[in-house]
């Protein structure tokens, strides 16, 4: 009934990171928070003399504009196509969950068996928290909204969910590791 393998794929990570216009989640369920690009956020310092941060770079800004797709010869500064980049882009998300299906039914994550191209197994993900709140709620439906927009249409239409982990209380990041 439910798959794990499916999301260790590239393919599968890379739709799910392009599904999400970051600053518009943060805007919905948390406006104080503003949108992460990159597994290196953009307060990490990489030079403690003098203060310069990665994401700063000439390197860093490279490195999101190749990840996200963004032509930065369309733009007329580095810093211009790092700022389009809003982590959303519906049609490489749909080309990236089929890649991923196809991909997924060749290793034999997953099954097609009456052949209609929809995956016969559920994806489920896990989103850790300390304790249930109307933040991991609120959060959560945006998650599963979101994903119910863009893999309308797809292989995996319906199929992926995020789910709320039973409460792991104060010590939940040790459990999380565990």
């Amino acid at each position: 009934k439910f798959d794990l393998e499916t999301m260790t794929l590239t393919s599968f990570r890379q739709a799910v990171a392009v599904t999400y216009d970051k600053e518009a989640l943060c805007t919905a369920v948390s406006p104080a928070r503003s949108g992460g690009y990159g597994l290196i956020g953009n307060n990490y310092i990489y030079d403690p003399d003098t203060g310069a941060k990665y994401r700063d770079t000439d390197q860093a800004k490279q490195a999101l504009c190749d990840f996200y797709s963004v032509d930065v010869s369309k733009f007329a500064s580095l810093d211009d196509a790092v700022d389009s980049i809003t982590g959303y882009d519906e049609v490489a998300a749909k080309e990236l969950y089929k890649k991923a299906f196809d991909e997924a039914i060749a290793a034999g994550y997953i099954t097609d068996a009456d052949g209609d191209g929809v995956s016969d197994q559920a994806i489920e993900i896990t989103y850790a928290s300390s304790a249930s709140s109307a933040f991991i709620t609120k959060t959560l439906d945006y998650l599963n909204e979101k994903m119910n927009e863009v893999t309308a249409g797809t292989p995996f239409a319906g199929k992926i969910s995020f789910k709320e982990s039973a409460p792991l209380g104060n010590d939940w990041s040790t459990k999380l590791k565990d």
